[in-house]
């Protein structure tokens, strides 16, 4: 089974997870966020994919990468990428740079370019990454935001995907 993690606090993980499920329609999310107990049981063994987060302390991405069928690691967290470099941590795919969001990571990652991928524009997934929390997204007065999330279609339909749930991203 295809399983992905992914920061469960901010608009950067829910759009990370959503573009995941647009390619594993049939695959597992597990929001988390730092702290929250790993679900071992269900990751072994399993096709993995972690999204704008990374496990904590660094060897429980190392036990995952070990016990993961295959694990695919997409962050922008300073701290995070430092870490992998400095355990020197074997080899895992995926893509990492502290310049994008973990979101426009993902679309490129899945779908390429996300300046060219279907009309997705790179800077409506910035705006959407940049976004603290859902309540923040939906509170704050930045109208390009409180009219996106729900009211945009153009933009998540030409992610093609489907976002809905915590605060209307998932359900």
């Amino acid at each position: 089974m295809n399983i992905c993690i992914y920061h469960g606090v901010d608009l950067d993980g829910y759009c990370s997870a959503a573009i995941w499920k647009r390619v594993h329609p049939d695959g597992e999310l597990i929001g988390m966020n730092y702290g929250d107990d790993v679900p071992w049981e269900r990751l072994e063994g399993q096709i993995v994919t972690v999204v704008d987060f990374c496990l904590q302390p660094w060897t429980d991405m190392e036990r995952l990468h070990r016990h993961a069928r295959e694990l695919t690691w997409i962050d922008h967290h300073k701290s995070a990428i430092q870490s992998w470099k400095d355990v020197g941590c074997p080899y895992i795919r995926g893509a990492r740079d502290v310049t994008k969001a973990a979101c426009e990571l993902t679309w490129e990652f899945y779908r390429g370019s996300a300046d060219a991928s279907r009309g997705v524009p790179a800077r409506r997934l910035r705006l959407l990454a940049t976004q603290r929390s859902c309540h923040h997204a939906v509170s704050d007065g930045d109208a390009s935001l409180e009219h996106g999330p729900r009211n945009e279609p153009r933009l998540y339909a030409g992610m093609g995907v489907d976002l809905q749930g915590p605060c209307g991203l998932f359900n």
